[in-house]
């Protein structure tokens, strides 16, 4: 293969003619191992050339070309096209290697976990990473863009002050939970470290910002956090029922030895017997919270009655409602099949919707368990409705993103881990509500055979 480039010709030459006569010596071209002068002739006219070989890649050879008309060349001029290929080939080695680097660079600048965006001094981007894509969402080519017309008013503010500080100061900044939403409208937690770019004068020209999805991190804590409080509450609920249960079967005791020998019409008895039921209602809210005390315990996945988990978790309910008056229906199916699940985080998650279920209720109101299952596609279903404020309809996609909250207190990963230990014990969670209207979870689990 012969490669000849005739976009320097100060004498009109015809390439077709050059083309012709190389084609001519093509064999002689390939096996040239030095420079060399040749005279040909071509149509009545007389054709010199310098040929010097530059380079050679497997099959392929680059050969330096230079032709003239009548004049012809002399050794001079082939020294002089000795020194401009040597240097030519130098160069072309040179260019090959920053090639390699440069795309080795490139490489290791998208293959890393970080978003990396680079930008001048006058907020241009000038390069960025596969990854910064992904994370944040983006569709378009974000090279030559203006980086601050990608975030909010108030984070320009900022971020230019902390920009002027980075340049003057030649200084690293680094900011934590930044809540970034996509083209998707999805909430995203970024951490954010800032790095000024410097030349080899020591000069700052731009900055490179690198962007960590700590989203998931977040979500993990959260969730480990919250296992850790249930499995507290659990081992506080233990203590007090075993401080309580003694003297309330001491004081039961003491009342039915104080019946014996009174009528059991007179007003005595019924007083006395009075206490007994207190006392027996008493005992029974202990036993609730030694039942939720033992089921902390479990930690591994088997076979759950989700009846025996929603009656526990429910009783919780009056921990969290304050001074609201809720009334807890249950429709619990018999017979329920079994699951395989864990239970600690199946309670998890159900108490987070009995919350979610509170929080909706303003003064009084309803929440209601119903459970069920269809054995021609073995699914249990679980559903819990309220009839509380309901979720608005722009907001229904969103309710189980990472930190989306209408609540001016909320953390916004409630039901987003909830979805999550739904979806990690087999099981899928929907819900439906109207404005004003209530709200219904409805979560379905699959199960093997019935027990």
């Amino acid at each position: 293969k012969i490669l000849i480039n005739c976009t320097s010709d100060d004498k009109n030459i015809e390439n077709s003619s050059i083309i012709n006569l190389l084609t001519s010596i093509k064999t002689e071209i390939l096996a040239l191992e030095t420079s060399v002068i040749l005279s040909l002739k071509e149509n009545g006219l007389d054709y010199n050339f310098i040929l010097a070989p530059t380079w050679e890649l497997d099959s392929d050879k680059m050969v330096f070309i230079s032709c003239s008309i009548d004049e012809g060349y002399n050794k001079n001029d082939l020294k002089i096209l000795n020194v401009i290929t040597n240097g030519s080939y130098q160069y072309i080695l040179l260019n090959n290697e920053i090639i390699k680097e440069k795309n080795y660079l490139q490489n290791i600048f998208d293959s890393t976990d970080l978003g990396l965006i680079s930008i001048n001094l006058q907020g241009e981007i000038t390069k960025v990473n596969k990854r910064i894509y992904s994370m944040l969402g983006i569709q378009q080519d974000l090279i030559g863009k203006n980086f601050f017309d990608y975030i909010s008013d108030n984070q320009m503010k900022v971020m230019k002050s902390n920009l002027d500080y980075i340049i003057f100061k030649n200084k690293e900044l680094g900011f934590e939970n930044i809540i970034y939403k996509d083209e998707s409208n999805r909430n995203i937690l970024l951490n954010v470290t800032i790095s000024p770019l410097i030349d080899g004068l020591k000069y700052v020209y731009g900055v490179v910002i690198a962007v960590t999805d700590v989203t998931k991190t977040k979500i993990f804590e959260k969730e480990d956090e919250q296992v850790k409080r249930i499995n507290l509450l659990g081992d506080v609920s233990a203590e007090i029922a075993h401080e309580l249960r003694n003297p309330l079967m001491g004081i039961r005791g003491c009342a039915r030895i104080l019946q014996k020998g009174i009528d059991k019409n007179s007003k005595q008895y019924n007083f006395i017997e009075s206490i007994v039921k207190e006392v027996d209602s008493a005992n029974e809210t202990v036993e609730r919270f030694l039942a939720y005390s033992r089921m902390n315990k479990e930690d591994t996945y088997t076979l759950v009655d989700l009846n025996v988990v929603l009656d526990k978790c429910s009783n919780l309910i009056s921990f969290y409602k304050e001074d609201k008056y809720i009334v807890v229906k249950k429709d619990l199916c018999e017979k329920l099949p079994r699951i395989k699940g864990n239970v600690v985080r199946l309670q998890q998650a159900f108490i987070n919707i009995f919350i979610n279920s509170v929080q909706a209720i303003e003064d009084e109101g309803f929440i209601t368990i119903r459970t069920s299952y269809l054995e021609n596609k073995k699914e249990v279903i679980v559903e819990i409705s309220d009839d509380g404020m309901g979720i608005a309809p722009d907001k229904m996609d969103a309710i189980f993103d990472p930190y989306f909250t209408t609540k001016k207190d909320g953390s916004g990963l409630g039901l987003s881990i909830t979805k999550k230990i739904i979806e990690k014990n087999g099981g899928e969670i929907y819900v439906s509500s109207e404005e004003n209207s209530g709200a219904k979870f409805q979560i379905i689990f699959q199960y093997e055979e019935m027990m």
